[in-house]
């Protein structure tokens, strides 16, 4: 028998007349009945989704964004998560952005932010909604699901994408679906986002696009900023490790020595708040990721003409699950002085004329930005700001 069996033996003899904190449970009843109430809201309303003609892989997703759980209260659960998650106290509107989970019988803590998830909830606010880097769409498909045929009637989404095959795939199931979505060729280093309609509040967002262009340029932010109506980024890209000065200015002259020590340190580091950045800064490193998207950044902002919303750094998700390059959240309005985003109207056609070819983009950036001093790096301070 293990040891740890028997000393719960032993001690459960002076267990005896102790009340039990920790038992507590439902029957079958109360469990169905939860469920009939969660459930049972959402009848009428899809009810009237079937009368609009929209499909299930739409209503599924709505369900999705809504999931049951059952609030009676896990005492246990609770004081585990309390010691384990002690560290770990950054908040996104009001939920934990860390989690408790378990592998291999042992409790470990986990991410607790879908950033995917976070921007298909933001479109409902934005007329035109454009990925930067958009592959062959999948992310945008996804969001026009979402979304449902009735709400994209007010919408237009547009996937700007460096590779000609990935075009030809969005235009193509976007005509076979009779959805509006249009894909254009776009370059990081040679940005054009003509294509896209300035009227009415505008979502661009990148995910794990910016990563594989090296040096991207900064005429992007120019064009985003000179837009007449509402424009939010969002960069969901592994650039969390370039708001370190000091392993910038290496990256920026290819310090193959600095980098070379930066591996010798890592396994020692493995526990540190700045493990994620010293891997991902290695990994831009070894395979030419990008390395100037937050110097564009701290640019547009310290000339006030974007504000940071939300920033999250080094972490992984359901569509990154690579600890050794986590992505960073960075949600930004440019030109914050105008209005927020009102309720969309129907949007117009996009221009059909094709772009000339490009290359590949993706950006994210937001502002809440909480920032811990890492040892052995100067670390960039960015200002705490309500996300509006």
């Amino acid at each position: 028998m293990a040891d740890w069996l028997k000393d719960t033996i032993f001690k459960s003899k002076e267990m005896k007349g102790l009340y039990p904190h920790e038992k507590a449970g439902n029957d079958g009843e109360y469990v169905k009945d939860s469920y009939e109430h969660h459930w049972g809201k959402k009848i009428e309303g899809l009810k009237a989704r079937m009368e609009r003609g929209e499909s299930v892989a739409h209503m599924m997703a709505v369900l999705r964004t809504s999931p049951h759980l059952i609030t009676a209260y896990n005492r246990v659960g609770g004081h585990i998560a309390k010691q384990k998650l002690s560290g770990f106290t950054e908040t996104h509107d009001g939920k934990s952005m860390s989690r408790l989970g378990m592998t291999e019988g042992r409790y470990v803590v986990m991410p607790n932010f879908d950033p995917l998830v976070n921007i298909k909830r933001m479109t409902n606010d934005f007329r035109n909604i454009v990925e930067l880097g958009a592959g062959p769409g999948w992310n945008l498909f996804d969001i026009g699901i979402y979304l449902g045929k009735h709400k994209l009637t007010k919408r237009f989404l547009f996937g700007l994408e460096y590779s000609d095959a990935g075009v030809e795939i969005i235009n193509m199931l976007g005509e076979h679906e009779k959805m509006p979505i249009k894909g254009y060729q776009f370059d990081y280093t040679k940005p054009d986002i003509s294509m896209i309609p300035d009227n009415g509040p505008t979502l661009f967002y990148s995910h794990l696009s910016i990563e594989q262009v090296e040096d991207i340029s900064r005429d992007l932010y120019n064009q985003l900023a000179k837009r007449k109506h509402p424009t939010k980024l969002i960069h969901v890209e592994p650039i969390g490790w370039q708001r370190y000065p000091d392993i910038v200015a290496a990256r920026m002259k290819n310090d193959d020595d600095f980098f070379k020590a930066l591996i010798t340190n890592r396994l020692t580091d493995l526990d540190a708040p700045h493990a994620g950045v010293m891997n991902a800064a290695i990994n831009s490193w070894r395979v030419k990721y990008n390395r100037n998207t937050m110097s564009h950044i701290q640019h547009f902002e310290k000339a006030g003409k974007l504000r940071i919303d939300y920033a999250h750094y080094d972490f992984t998700h359901n569509n990154n699950v690579n600890a050794a390059n986590p992505c960073s959240y960075i949600e930004m309005t440019f030109n914050p002085d105008q209005k927020s985003p009102v309720k969309a109207v129907k949007a117009a056609a996009p221009k059909t004329t094709k772009k000339p070819a490009s290359k590949r983009t993706k950006t994210k950036t937001s502002g809440k930005t909480k920032t811990t001093r890492a040892k052995k790096f100067n670390i960039i301070k960015s200002s705490t700001k309500k996300k509006t």
